[in-house]
């Protein structure tokens, strides 16, 4: 859906908001009472059309003529609107909360010591805040470092000073 792709009549500016609008409910108008039906005005569907073109800009999307479902398709994405995208309750996965935080956590062995390129289950929207790594069903009294850097919408790299270690992450974003 693009507001701004019309069919002729465009103008090179936004209508200007009017000064004294008429206030109240739309009508069809009745002929027998000279009552006219109620006109929206230029104004009306401009501001109409670009309170969805910023739910779809929002939503990470670029508005395109023709795709009908970009308002669904914006919300869905940023907080999971149609049902779908909401949360992945597995081994690795994510639960997104209202308001547009996300909380997503994984289980990850190392195939050996330095570094491993870890992607999320599912991209932040904005940012990523924090990972937290920590070694897991360890059945040895040595000491080992793991830790994480370099974080993305898209994942990060966790460190481990020992190979095939199994670890766990969190990782909080929006």
């Amino acid at each position: 859906m693009d507001n701004r792709a019309l069919l002729s009549g465009a103008a090179a500016s936004a209508p200007a908001a009017l000064a004294s609008p008429s206030t109240g409910f739309p009508t069809g108008g009745n002929p027998a009472t000279a009552t006219p039906p109620t006109n929206p005005g230029a104004f009306w569907f401009h501001a109409i059309g670009e309170e969805l073109r910023a739910v779809i800009v929002a939503g990470g999307l670029t508005p395109a003529q023709g795709t009908l479902t970009q308002v669904r398709d914006a919300l869905d994405a940023r907080y999971g609107a149609t049902g779908g995208g909401q949360q992945l309750l597995a081994a690795r996965g994510y639960q997104k909360l209202p308001g547009g935080l996300i909380l997503q956590w994984g289980q990850e062995t190392n195939g050996a010591a330095g570094t491993t390129a870890i992607v999320f289950p599912t991209p932040f929207l904005a940012a990523c805040y924090v990972v937290m790594v920590t070694p897991r069903n360890l059945n040895t009294s040595s000491s080992i470092n793991v830790s994480a850097s370099s974080y993305t919408t898209t994942g990060f790299n966790m460190f481990a000073d020992t190979g095939e270690l199994p670890t766990s992450w969190f990782a909080v974003g929006s």
